[in-house]
């Protein structure tokens, strides 16, 4: 099947849907992907307030409860966009709960109830309904190990505004339902929060000119009822929050195929079209949705609602809804494609519906999740580098940072829970990859993420999962650093901080006698608190040379030294952004003399003037500059520099002075290439040494750490296990006074 990615169009967005929209279809060019999916999943929208939670007793006792079911049977008055009808809900005391009188839903203040009774005999000794929360007297309580309980409510009025919608389209009505953050019990009586799943039954009464789609699958359909009437029952066979009930009623055309999930189920896929707008519409639905239907259960296994259904169903709204098996689908993106909406209100049906959020506040379990489904889309389909690309443009403005932080988001649908979700999973996806016991992984497959995602499902799939849990499934597929487990140094500063790390970088390199470059890199962190992250750096030649490595930043300062054969014409610090991050450049000065070392010929030496005496191109204060006897040996390396006739370079047969170091720190080969040298030790650090400009020896630092020790024919005699050596060349001249000397003793 040819792919096809949808152009992304925005526009046709700031179309207003009143009562009689006639919403035509628009060609615009293409925009920024941020900005259209800002105005698409609604991120600029305040989240519906929620009735406060507190220590209300009729909240604690509907948290008693737990609702085995719902059976909604509702009448729709369109003209007057009332509702009418019953509510069956079947229920028990929840887990660790001996027993409930009371039963506690919610139900919106508007709406009135008109009738309360029990079913099986139970009994009701009365009821009331104030502020949202209906309270329902038992007469008898219910008791864990007894059967579960039943009660009827009788309810009429105008619904929530912003729960069930009347509109129309091309003169015909349209209604449909929200209930995303607790906005359920704006249209039925229900426990309305996401950690308690149920069944679902509905049945809806509506013209019979009219057809009524919602979760699972279609029960019966009776027409030629009074007035024209039509009675249409569905029923969802899984259990789903409250919020994720749908209704959707139109003047539908529906669309229905099969498709077989290679491996897997045959999938049935239905849609609802309006009108004329169904071509582009069918263009992405018929050829994305199969085949993301077919990646995301390779990825994460079998579709959850294989025995139902999956499809869409077009509702005038601006905002889609990922209700499961029957995503409610805006008119306007059906019109232009949005192949990106499609995968992610696919990819709920996995993360947000199968495996729900236990509350609001986890809400980025769901909509980062799907979020960051488009980017493994993008990847399949595009290719890495697009995935990076769009993974980059999902950030906020450089002058802010986001809003709260993924657990306390300021609201819980906004770039925050979107997009900083979906970040913390992509760079989740980089530290799995980052094995300390093994390779490191500068591209960093999605294997070790995907591995996490199955341990969810198989932990949480059908139920609930809050960001504790979560954490400790990845935790467990991690690793430690510095005796730290990923739920000790990575979750919290992503989950909890709401800044983010600000590097400022910085690099030089000197070339290194025998070939190579030593390349050395400065990074200062400069927002309040470490940030400990593994991070990739990339070194670039000029012939096309290119080093990768991945080191640990767990420090606010920190030096690192790389050895490359080629000259660096350029470092990057996160050149495949795996890191939320802001990046300052900054020239390195090791001497603090105000020439950065790129452009100062001695970088070891503090030099603000840059003397040259001798117009050599070389200043006097650089060491290596001056030759007093003019025989050809620098003073720095002249054991006599004022006397030309003495030998002054190592031969084969020549002593070996050996230098004592304390042991922790580890030294590398530094010495040219002679016959007469066969010291080969490694570095690690360089914190107490320090490199001459032409790198022939080492130089001390602080003295005080290096010792001279005694003469040795070969370096392989020494013996001491504790301690490091550096060993150097040492052709018989005595040791120099410190007057004539300058440093020819490496450690004075």
């Amino acid at each position: 099947m040819i792919r096809r990615v949808a152009t992304i169009v925005l526009g046709l967005l700031a179309t207003t849907i009143s009562n009689e929209p006639v919403l035509a279809h628009t060609d615009l060019p293409p925009v920024d992907p941020a900005k259209v999916r800002r105005q698409v999943f609604g991120l600029d929208i305040p989240t519906p307030a929620t009735p406060p939670q507190g220590s209300n007793p009729s909240l604690l006792k509907k948290e008693a409860i737990d609702v085995l079911e719902y059976d909604l049977d509702i009448t729709l008055g369109i003209e007057a966009k009332t509702i009418a009808g019953t509510c069956v809900v079947t229920f028990r005391p929840a887990m660790g709960v001996f027993r409930v009188d009371e039963l506690v839903l919610d139900l919106d203040a508007d709406l009135q109830v008109t009738e309360v009774e029990g079913l099986g005999g139970m009994g009701i000794a009365g009821f009331t309904h104030v502020d949202d929360l209906l309270r329902i007297e038992l007469a008898e309580p219910v008791f864990l190990s007894g059967e579960p309980a039943s009660v009827v409510v009788a309810y009429e009025g105008t619904p929530h505004e912003d729960a069930l919608h009347f509109q129309q389209y091309l003169g015909s009505p349209v209604i449909y339902s929200t209930s995303e953050f607790e906005l359920a019990r704006g249209w039925w009586p229900c426990k309305d929060r996401p950690d308690d799943k149920a069944l679902m039954t509905v049945t809806v009464t509506a013209p019979e000119d009219l057809v009524v789609v919602s979760n699972g699958n279609q029960v019966r359909r009776e027409d030629g009822l009074l007035d024209g009437m039509a009675r249409t029952t569905w029923h969802e066979a899984h259990p789903i929050s409250t919020y994720m009930m749908s209704i959707a009623v139109a003047d539908y055309e529906e669309i229905a195929f099969e498709h077989p999930v290679p491996g897997g189920p045959t999938v049935p896929i239905k849609h609802w079209l309006l009108g004329r707008d169904i071509t582009t519409a069918l263009i992405a639905w018929e050829e994305t949705l199969p085949d993301a239907l077919d990646f995301f259960s390779e990825l994460f296994g079998e579709y959850p609602y294989a025995d139902e259904k999956y499809g869409h169903a077009m509702v005038t709204s601006l905002l889609a809804f990922e209700h499961p098996t029957i995503t409610s689908f805006p008119v306007p993106f059906a019109q232009s494609g949005f192949d990106f909406l499609v995968v992610h209100e696919l990819s709920h049906q996995w993360w947000g519906n199968h495996v729900t959020p236990s509350t609001w506040q986890d809400n980025w379990l769901k909509e980062g999740f799907a979020t960051y489904c488009e980017l493994l889309w993008e990847e399949r389909v595009n290719g890495a580098n697009a995935y990076r690309s769009l993974m980059t443009t999902l950030d906020v403005a450089p002058s802010v940072e986001f809003a709260g932080s993924l657990t306390s988001p300021e609201d819980y649908r906004s770039d925050t829970v979107y997009w900083k979700g979906a970040w913390l999973l992509h760079m989740l996806r980089f530290v799995l990859a980052q094995n300390p016991a093994g390779s490191r992984s500068a591209e960093a497959p999605v294997g070790p993420l995907l591995e996490v995602f199955g341990d969810l499902r198989a932990a949480h799939g059908g139920g609930n999962v809050d960001s504790r849990s979560f954490v400790e499934l990845a935790t467990a597929r991690g690793w430690s650093h510095d005796g730290r487990s990923l739920d000790e140094w990575f979750f919290p500063q992503w989950l909890e901080r709401t800044d983010r790390p600000h590097y400022l970088f910085g690099w030089t390199s000197r070339e290194v006698v025998g070939g190579g470059h030593l390349v050395q890199l400065e990074v200062d962190q400069l927002q309040d608190g470490l940030y400990v992250m593994p991070v990739h750096v990339s070194v670039a030649g000029a012939d096309g040379q290119r080093v990768d490595v991945v080191f640990m930043n767990d420090e606010e300062q920190a030096d690192y030294w790389l050895l490359v054969d080629f000259e660096p014409i350029s470092i990057t610090w996160d050149p495949l952004s795996w890191i939320l991050k802001r990046v300052s450049l900054v020239d390195i000065d090791r001497d603090d003399d105000g020439w950065p070392d790129e452009v100062d010929p001695c970088p070891d030496v503090p030099d603000p003037d840059q003397t040259d005496s001798d117009r050599d191109g070389v200043p006097d204060a650089c060491q290596d500059d001056l030759d007093f006897d003019e025989d050809g040996v620098v003073n720095e390396l002249d054991c006599a520099p004022a006397d030309p006739s003495r030998w002054q370079g190592p031969t084969a047969d020549a002593d070996l002075r050996v230098a004592r170091i304390p042991g922790g720190v580890t030294l590398t080969k530094v010495l040219p290439d002679d016959p007469g040298i066969t010291a080969n030790v490694a570095v690690g650090s360089l914190d107490q040494l320090r490199f001459d400009r032409d790198l022939r020896r080492l130089r001390c630092v602080r003295s005080e750490v290096i010792e001279p020790a005694t003469e040795l024919s070969d370096p392989r005699d020494l013996l001491d296990e504790n301690l490091y050596y550096l060993v150097f060349p040492w052709n018989g001249c005595p040791w120099p006074d410190s007057e004539r000397g300058r440093l020819a003793d490496p450690c004075p």
